[in-house]
């Protein structure tokens, strides 16, 4: 199991400011990946009623709406992966005003 220690960099910033937005950025990410993960499950339950509406002659009235929903989902997932990774660059910016120590 990785342990990571994170300081302050009291030389660079001695009011504590990057540790502070370091801790910020990573909330965000933190965010971001499970706002990703839901839509992902989401994406994955949706789908089940798109096949079931595009294989069931009786279920062809749901069909539009499904995939419309679907198509809704899948989207919001593109852009929770686009935005996860803006927030993981940030956090990667964030980090090089404190010092972060990965062991393990």
């Amino acid at each position: 199991m990785e342990v990571i220690e994170i300081r302050p960099n009291l030389v660079a910033d001695p009011e504590g400011r990057g540790l502070s937005d370091f801790f910020a950025a990573q909330l965000v990410c933190e965010r971001a990946t499970a706002r990703r993960v839901f839509l992902a499950h989401m994406t994955a339950i949706l789908g089940v009623p798109v096949w079931f509406c595009a294989t069931i002659s009786q279920l062809r009235t749901l069909r539009e709406p499904a995939l419309i929903l679907f198509a809704i989902v899948a989207a919001a997932l593109a852009v929770s992966f686009v935005t996860e990774i803006r927030c993981r660059l940030a956090v990667s910016e964030a980090e090089k005003h404190v010092r972060v120590n990965r062991v393990g």
